[in-house]
């Protein structure tokens, strides 16, 4: 019985969800916003009309980077480096990584245009810029990809590292590096023959014997789009409603000392009740005002000493808050998107303490937890 409801329950969140993304398509068709994720930078979003409201102040800084890049002939760090001298912020809150612009000047919604799921329609919005400025921007973009992937590379794994810093094997406790090795053929002029990234562990490649933990570690290597896509993915799912909350739920130790702070804290209210006895005692002088005396010294005394202790209980205190976190997240999706690889690798740096690799298994410590 039970499995026929669970059956009926996945079938109605699946149905829910069928008709949720055929909405949104729907009101993307329409030329509506869709009104989830975030509102892009230039725009507030209205509820009741379901439209985007031109936002003047970040609009003029839409038309600005869009002017430095495409006239003034500005790279993305100038532009960021620009907006920050002059004091510019936005809903999302400051211009902090370059990545973002790439995602704005590539953004069809600023010549009102509505993109949903790969798909974009005319929208009901305002433009912010024309179409000529945007299409220009894109053919500069388009060049600047094309001169980034046609300079030559100091090593072919240089652009690849995200993960290079964090990752430990379970085995031995040794650390992974990214490491490269050819595939297919033996013959270097083979078309078969192919470079493949790979993440591997300083004990089972023997490279730096100084990294050497148990010279019998056979731990696995790690293809690095794999891995990365992996921790990219976990990542991305921090955004989630609730999800950085159920893992400190799930994953943070037990703190000893927090249930010994309660006993401590019981025990300072226990002598502030008598305290305020005593002080009710001396208005109504029942009691002899040099006994009041002694005991509220003695009570004094003994709330000192119990306060000091509870400062000397040692707390957890994970690297990074969870406010903090949160904050990084609101760029991954673009830093992920369109960021460089620095930028990505600095994100997830804050994000992850380390990450152990045990045979098939990731275990990602987070820096919050």
């Amino acid at each position: 019985m039970i499995g026929i409801l669970s059956v009926f329950a996945q079938l109605e969140r699946e149905q829910i969800k069928e008709r949720t993304q055929m909405g949104l398509a729907e009101r993307a068709k329409n030329g509506m916003w869709h009104g989830s994720g975030i509102t892009p930078i230039g725009y507030d979003y209205d509820p009741a009309s379901n439209q985007l409201i031109v936002n003047e102040y970040e609009a003029m800084q839409i038309r600005e980077a869009f002017d430095l890049f495409v006239n003034q002939n500005y790279a993305f760090t100038k532009i960021v480096k620009t907006f920050r001298n002059k004091g510019y912020s936005h809903k999302h809150g400051v211009w902090a990584h370059s990545s973002k612009l790439r995602y704005i000047l590539s953004n069809k919604t600023y010549i009102g245009r509505i993109n949903w799921n790969g798909e974009d329609y005319p929208g009901k919005h305002d433009p912010i810029i024309p179409n000529s400025l945007f299409e220009a921007a894109q053919k500069k973009l388009a060049e600047k990809d094309w001169k980034l992937t046609d300079k030559p590379a100091k090593s072919p794994f240089d652009a690849t590292q995200l993960l290079s810093g964090v990752l430990f094997c379970g085995n031995c406790g040794g650390r992974y590096y990214g490491a490269g090795c050819y595939r297919g053929s033996h013959d270097p002029n083979s078309p078969k023959r192919r470079y493949e990234h790979i993440y591997s562990c300083y004990s089972r490649t023997k490279t730096k014997l100084e990294m050497i933990k148990d010279p019998s570690c056979k731990n696995k290597n790690w293809k690095t789009e794999t891995l990365d896509n992996y921790v990219i993915t976990r990542v991305k799912n921090l955004r989630l409603e609730g999800e950085i909350e159920n893992l400190i739920v799930k994953e943070r130790p037990k703190n000893p000392g927090i249930d010994r702070r309660k006993a401590l804290e019981k025990q300072i209210d226990d002598i502030d009740r008598q305290i305020s006895r005593l002080l009710t005692l001396y208005q109504l002088k029942d009691v002899p005002t040099a006994e009041i005396g002694l005991r509220l010294s003695d009570l004094t005394r003994k709330k000192k000493t119990v306060a000091e202790a509870i400062e000397n209980i040692p707390l957890y205190e994970p690297e990074l808050s969870v406010a903090k976190a949160k904050s990084l997240l609101a760029d991954a999706e673009e830093i992920f998107n369109c960021g460089t690889t620095e930028e990505k690798r600095s994100l997830i740096h804050a994000l992850i303490r380390k990450i152990i690799l045990t045979g098939n298994d990731v275990v990602i410590e987070w820096a919050f937890i």
